[in-house]
């Protein structure tokens, strides 16, 4: 889909994003998998139609901030920093749309595996479930042997069980993006008290430019009033005025002086308060993009693990780990589980489902039609949010191309610069 495309297509109203109430967490480790390996083969398309094909659900324009309205105080300088910043927003986007569209790709693959058991004929989906019933028998035969309270079939665990290759890193990742997020957070409150405090002082010029009009006009008036006076008492008293009228012209002197002098003042001030307010703003705007993807980002694993924070999430860890440990010394009837494990995965490969044996540790989801809707249905919430995200940046990286856009419009002499910067950055306009 083409820039100007995408820009006709963001002006449409978006679809309402209607979310049913959150199923019990049932995302599984053959997404984690997907995920790996198209990273690792690289086969990911940038032109793919099932990725590319949604309508805009989050309004950019909701986190803009809104632009003070100077004119006229960029710099030459001030231009080429606006080039560069679009240009990192660019790069930025793009790194982030990549990322989302790896992992949107491996949560349709994984739908679509549910809609072929979905259409498996009568019989053979008898079978199946047949399979997992007995999956599910022996299962619980094996945990009676269990005498801890602990287990790590309890469903807080069951994100652990299915990302357990994953926990340290996503552990590290969630520390490191929750100690960004209060560094950010910090520095988006920093900027609005100074941008805030940068207008108030820009209204303040005009507030002093206004006092000095008012001592101009009083001025005047006192000195033209001051000369009729002294007019009056000349012509009546016949007496030399010469030294009023001296002394009334050294006082509008002295008064204009300082009139013209505080008035070069405010014309200096407004100018350097103004590109403080710009600079200001595109500080803030650069902040705000970059907080609202690592909240996103955040959001996204406290749902993976259904947690509300890394501290949570690591002491479920070290309550997964006790439980491991305590399972590792009980028996079960191996041989009868693992034949119909192997059932369950056999009829699914012939099937074609892609990551079928995963569904040896979901088999309550392929006899209960509750949760297997509920599995169908997180994952289009999480492939919803993962739309979002794309939509967002793809959004952000249409304004920053806009912005580009104007720049060349309003300074024609910078199209050297714009393109120089572009190709440095690898970006085609």
């Amino acid at each position: 889909m083409g820039f100007f495309d995408r820009i006709r297509k963001r002006n449409r109203n978006p679809k309402e994003n209607v979310l049913t109430e959150k199923e019990e967490e049932l995302l599984e480790e053959g997404i984690e998998r997907r995920i790996r390996k198209q990273q690792e083969s690289k086969e990911q398309t940038q032109e793919d139609e099932s990725i590319e094909d949604y309508e805009p659900t989050i309004s950019y324009e909701d986190s803009q901030e809104e632009e003070f309205p100077i004119h006229g105080t960029q710099t030459r300088e001030e231009y080429i920093q606006a080039i560069i910043d679009n240009c990192e927003q660019i790069i930025e986007t793009e790194r982030q749309t990549k990322h989302a569209k790896i992992e949107y790709q491996a949560v349709t693959e994984y739908l679509s595996d549910l809609q072929k058991i979905e259409r498996m004929e009568v019989e053979e989906k008898k079978n199946l479930e047949d399979a997992a019933a007995k999956v599910i028998r022996f299962t619980k035969e094996r945990e009676n042997y269990q005498q801890k309270e602990i287990h790590t079939s309890n469903p807080r665990f069951r994100p652990l069980r299915n990302y357990e290759g994953n926990i340290m890193e996503d552990l590290k990742r969630m520390r490191e993006q929750e100690e960004y997020s209060k560094k950010v957070k910090n520095d988006l409150r920093q900027l609005t008290a100074e941008r805030d405090s940068l207008k108030y002082e820009y209204k303040e010029v005009f507030h002093k430019q206004d006092t000095l009009k008012k001592i101009a006009i009083a001025t005047f008036a006192l000195v033209i009033s001051l000369f009729v006076l002294f007019w009056v008492l000349s012509v009546g008293l016949e007496q030399s005025m010469v030294i009023p009228y001296s002394m009334t012209v050294l006082m509008a002197a002295g008064i204009a002086g300082y009139v013209f002098y505080e008035s070069y003042r405010n014309r200096y001030d407004h100018a350097l308060i103004g590109k403080k307010i710009n600079r200001a703003i595109a500080l803030t705007n650069k902040v705000k993009i970059k907080y609202i993807n690592n909240t996103s980002t955040l959001d996204y694993s406290y749902s993976k693990y259904n947690v509300e924070n890394s501290m949570e999430l690591e002491y479920l860890l070290k309550e997964y780990t006790k439980a491991k440990e305590q399972e590792r010394t009980y028996r079960s009837n191996t041989e009868r589980l693992d034949y119909y494990r192997n059932k369950i995965v056999n009829i699914l490969e012939h099937h074609k489902v892609k990551d079928s044996e995963i569904w040896i540790y979901q088999a309550t989801a392929l006899v209960d039609s509750a949760e297997f809707e509920g599995i169908k249905k997180n994952l289009e919430v999480r492939r919803e949010k993962l739309k979002e995200k794309m939509d967002y940046n793809l959004q952000v990286k249409d304004d920053c191309f806009l912005r580009l856009h104007q720049i060349l419009e309003q300074k024609e002499e910078l199209r050297g610069e714009v393109l120089k910067q572009l190709e440095k950055y690898h970006i085609v306009l």
